[in-house]
């Protein structure tokens, strides 16, 4: 990871690659090594899930209590979407049933959207904008996970000119103790900016509150 520009020297041995990923039309922080030992320090802290990873969301609906849900997904890749599950698919089915845990807490709702505050504790492709849906709260505007039966996401998409699911990965928590590469990053934490969207949201529907 890095706040500087990449010297050329290193580009002889390190192909920059992004360490993290965000699913499409997804705001947030993406991670770029600018050394080998950057990258794969970044792997490890993730593959280790020692790094605090939080998103922000508008949920379609007022949610009211807060979910730590430990769940099963299942890929599709013929359709590029995500199947949530109480418990695993039987051993005889050719998709494999993956563990997901994610945390959801509401922050301030009114009878139409609820911001709630997210903690991915797992990383898996679609994996908050399928829980969420699965919870009965899906991400306002998602074109996969959320119908507009209550003309909502219409609403909303023409109000404040939505385009994709309202969903923002705001902050990544390092510990103190972190792989080699990483030692700048010890015990910070590292917030993105706010997107224009997420801003006239609060604004139009939360007046006088703030995201962070």
């Amino acid at each position: 990871p890095a706040r500087a520009h990449l010297p050329a020297d290193p580009l002889g041995i390190l192909n920059p690659a992004l360490p993290n990923r965000l699913d499409r039309n997804t705001a947030g922080i993406l991670w770029f090594a600018k050394t080998l030992k950057g990258a794969q320090g970044m792997a490890q802290a993730l593959r280790e899930r020692s790094i605090g990873k939080y998103y922000y969301a508008f949920l379609v609906g007022k949610l009211e209590e807060s979910h730590d849900s430990v769940l099963y997904l299942t890929k599709n890749s013929e359709t590029n979407t995500v199947t949530i599950t109480e418990k695993p698919l039987s051993t005889g089915s050719e998709a494999k049933s993956e563990r997901v845990h994610t945390g959801i807490e509401p922050v301030v709702s009114n009878r139409r959207v609820t911001l709630a505050r997210i903690r991915l504790y797992t990383g898996k492709s679609h994996q908050i904008r399928s829980v969420c849906k699965h919870i009965g709260f899906p991400v306002l505007g998602d074109p996969k996970y959320s119908t507009d039966n209550d003309g909502l996401n219409s609403y909303f998409r023409a109000k404040y000119h939505l385009h994709g699911q309202q969903l923002f990965a705001y902050s990544y928590e390092f510990p103190e103790e972190v792989p080699e590469g990483l030692e700048e990053l010890s015990g910070e934490t590292i917030t993105g900016i706010v997107p224009e969207t997420f801003s006239s949201i609060m604004l139009g529907e939360f007046p006088g509150e703030t995201l962070l």
